[in-house]
């Protein structure tokens, strides 16, 4: 029960990182108290692929520059954390994740990606010379 529920696990809508990683540790200790033991590489890939869309970028850097075999979860999330209120920000500044829509008056079923607004951000993550993460917008 609990194996598919961790590969199933995913941040809910709206909900605060500090929930979603206490969610995630909850689930963790029931697969321990079940005899299921996850390695840290697997626990932080699947947190940094449960979070929402706003995150996308940041995690895929970090998935890329960050040695998650080694790196604790609590860890991982403290380094989140830091980051969360420029996340928020960014995601309020462009009023979401890019929606798909359907083009009025061109072909039935046509479908093209619009930005919300038109002015587009991105986060970049890169280590700097103390290893340490940064957020530029």
């Amino acid at each position: 029960m609990y194996f598919n529920e961790y590969h199933e696990f995913k941040a809910k809508e709206g909900e605060s990182l500090k929930d979603t990683y206490s969610r995630f540790n909850n689930l963790i200790s029931k697969c321990r108290r079940s005899g299921v033991i996850w390695t840290n590489e697997d626990n932080n890939i699947l947190f940094l692929k449960s979070l929402g869309t706003e995150w996308l970028h940041l995690t895929m850097s970090m998935r890329t520059n960050l040695d998650l075999e080694i790196m604790s979860l609590a860890d991982l999330y403290g380094s989140l954390a830091s980051l969360e209120p420029q996340v928020l920000q960014l995601k309020s500044s462009i009023g979401g994740p890019l929606a798909l829509l359907e083009e009025g008056g061109k072909g039935k079923g046509e479908k093209r990606v619009t930005e919300e607004k038109k002015k587009k951000k991105a986060l970049v993550i890169e280590k700097n010379d103390e290893e340490e993460l940064s957020l530029e917008e």
